[in-house]
């Protein structure tokens, strides 16, 4: 379905068309499915700004934005982006390309402080602040920033004032002053020991330059596209928001009174992106028109808090669309509270499974310590461990019904299927090993350096999927190209040893090589991929053949049964009926 609004939006720029087609594809290959949903949603006319969460993708995020919207409405968008991800030579021509704002971040410019700070006196006194193990008269300046991490998630930062020594400085304001935290109990806690970063330059010195090019933008009816958390992160929940995006939002509304303005939340549904053929889903929320009340206040002066409470009311909205919690624990234990809630009736779209693993979690959350919940809690984590241990998934426990003889069959089944498939796929795996190799040594490379600099990554996996893309980019048609190259030089030294047939010329085999190579590729992608499924189909006959496998089998048949019961009267119970499912 494409629904076509370049008549309310403008002609889309054949630059654009021709990258965001590229980028459809590689969309399209990196993922095995993807959901839209809520397209509706979108305005027909009038400038918007887009607002997506949880950014935990780095630049797949925008890949994905990007295809869906021309996918479907051949929309244009312009993202802000940082400098940095500008730096790197492809990036930068295709956002070039994009129409894509650079932002200089104050975190992309920092560096890690020498030792660790405390605050001595945080109640009474919380601008002084001294270090163990510091250099701050040989790292800081007067007027510089530092800037400590709470919690793993909200970014703090102070102007130093005075610097009294080595060990010891004194800031123009406390991280609270200067920031509007609230939790002063977490800062105080992290202030008796934290690392610190330092930076020359405040975000605001570039803020005035992003606002007027977004201004400009918006005034001219586009798209503009901004991940409000900051940085790309893979937590479980969402991360403090920023509040420039906001800052720049109200700015235009405050000079250009435009009622058409409105900011659009989008929802970015990816359990594992970083993997290769993962499943992702994208889901535009209702829209927001900016309250008159928050631009009067913007205009009056208050601009600090006008844009706290903007950022206040995106976040709400970002909060019910996303699939996010600070438990990891408790996510999981939603997805599998969902998979024993479907059991063995037929699969469902991934809208749907999103859908119902939201309610459940806001049910769990709310519930959680009510009768009977924790322990319903408990025995399903007990259930998803027991799968885990034993490399089983949840719908591999209905083949305990199976003898050893049937499962015997079943397997040899699968082995046949098999062993074609992986025929089929050792000519690319051969071929293009060097792409393989070398992107995963790269993207793990890159996964540990940022696990290093930044405190907002526990794995580093929301980084793999893009350097992994982006060393293919580079390494495969360097490849194909050489591959090309030794075809057509043998072509011409011996015509292959005589196996070229004598009908087809030797110049043309460049031709047939830049031809051949790909679809030896695209083949070999889709049936490795049915290769992996057949494999992940064989761990429960494999169990079924060992020495006590049927009883282990059967004992998990019986929980699986008995909690898909308790499972579907407590969903039904709480989220159903109360809902209207």
């Amino acid at each position: 379905m494409a629904i076509s609004l370049d008549d309310n939006y403008g002609p889309v720029p054949w630059q654009y068309n021709s990258i965001a087609i590229f980028l459809s594809r590689i969309a399209g290959i990196f993922y095995r499915e993807i959901g839209v949903w809520g397209l509706e949603k979108i305005p027909n006319t009038g400038p918007i700004m887009l607002v997506a969460a949880p950014h935990s993708n780095e630049l797949i995020d925008v890949v994905l934005i990007v295809s869906v919207l021309y996918t479907y409405f051949k929309l244009p968008i312009s993202f802000v982006i940082a400098q940095r991800s500008m730096r790197r030579k492809f990036v930068g021509v295709l956002a070039a390309g994009l129409r894509c704002i650079r932002m200089n971040r104050v975190w992309d410019s920092s560096s890690l402080g020498s030792g660790k700070i405390f605050a001595p006196n945080f109640r009474n006194n919380p601008r002084l602040i001294k270090g163990r193990g510091t250099r701050f008269d040989q790292e800081v300046e007067v007027g510089d920033w530092i800037m400590i991490v709470v919690d793993g998630k909200q970014t703090l930062r102070a102007k130093v004032a005075e610097i009294r020594g080595p060990q010891e400085l004194y800031l123009e304001a406390s991280f609270l002053e200067s920031s509007d935290y609230g939790a002063s109990n977490s800062l105080e806690v992290a202030l008796t020991n934290t690392i610190y970063y330092l930076a020359s330059n405040p975000e605001g010195s570039d803020l005035m330059r992003v606002t007027s090019s977004v201004s400009a933008e918006l005034k001219a009816g586009s798209i503009i596209g901004v991940f409000p958390e900051g940085h790309s992160h893979d937590q479980p929940d969402l991360i403090p928001l920023k509040t420039g995006w906001a800052v720049t939002a109200l700015s235009y509304l405050d000079t250009n009174h435009d009622p058409n303005f409105r900011i659009v939340p989008c929802a970015l549904h990816q359990a594992h992106g970083h993997r290769f053929r993962s499943r992702a889903g994208v889901e535009f929320g209702q829209t927001i028109r900016v309250p008159p009340a928050l631009v009067e206040k913007y205009k009056n002066g208050d601009k600090k808090e006008a844009a706290e409470n903007l950022k206040e009311l995106v976040y709400g909205n970002l909060k019910t669309l996303t699939l996010t919690d600070s438990s990891t624990s408790l996510l999981e234990t939603t997805q599998t509270m969902r998979e024993l809630y479907h059991g063995q009736s037929g699969r469902c779209s991934l809208r749907q499974r999103t859908v119902l693993n939201k309610r459940i979690l806001e049910t769990l959350s709310s519930k959680r310590g009510g009768p009977g919940v924790d322990s319903l809690l408990h025995r399903v984590d007990q259930y998803r461990f027991q799968l885990r241990v034993h490399g089983l998934r949840h719908h591999h426990v209905k083949y305990a019904v199976f003898n050893r003889k049937y499962a015997s069959v079943l397997l040899l089944s699968q082995l046949c299927k098999l062993l074609p498939v992986i025929l089929a796929t050792i000519p690319s795996l051969v071929l293009f090993a060097p792409v393989l190799i070398l992107s995963h040594k790269i993207s793990g490379n890159k996964r540990r350096r940022a696990l290093k600099t930044s405190p907002f990554k526990l794995k580093g996996t929301d980084i793999i999927a893009s350097w992994k893309i982006l060393v293919a980019m580079a390494v495969a048609p360097c490849l194909c190209s050489l591959y090309v190259a030794l075809m057509t030089y043998w072509a011409y030294q011996s015509r292959w040893c005589s196996m070229l047939p004598s009908y087809i010329p030797t110049h043309m085999v460049p031709f047939l090589g830049f031809c051949l190579l790909p679809a030896i590729t695209i083949v070999s992608l889709y049936t490795g991929e049915f290769a992996v499924d057949v494999l992940k189909s064989l761990p429960q006959f494999l169990i079924l053949l060992r020495p006590g496998g049927t009883r282990l089998m059967e004992d998990l048949f019986e929980q699986q049964r008995k909690l898909t019961r308790e499972v579907k009267m407590f969903i039904d119970s709480s989220i159903v009926n109360s809902q209207g499912m």
